[in-house]
């Protein structure tokens, strides 16, 4: 919304006929870099486990991100 108030970021429907914009969840780029960053810190843990791997996994929010991409994705092959 910060974008769209500032104006710029943001594709203004007046300029296109017969749509409507779909968001779906996913989030900016700093976002997903930061979450890969953490995933990327688990997957190199030291001494691993898999309690160790599936909680940082859990927390690092990149389930949440692919989720969101491939529902995106589904939407857009339908």
């Amino acid at each position: 919304m910060a974008n769209k108030a500032a104006g710029k970021g943001y594709e203004n429907e007046s300029f296109y006929e017969n749509i409507k914009f779909q968001f779906f969840g996913i989030e900016n780029i700093h976002v997903m870099r930061s979450s890969l960053n953490k995933l990327i810190e688990v997957s190199e843990l030291k001494i691993p486990s898999m309690n160790a791997f599936l909680t940082g996994l859990e927390s690092s929010g990149w389930l949440k991100h692919v989720r969101s991409i491939i529902e995106t994705a589904v939407f857009i092959a339908k």
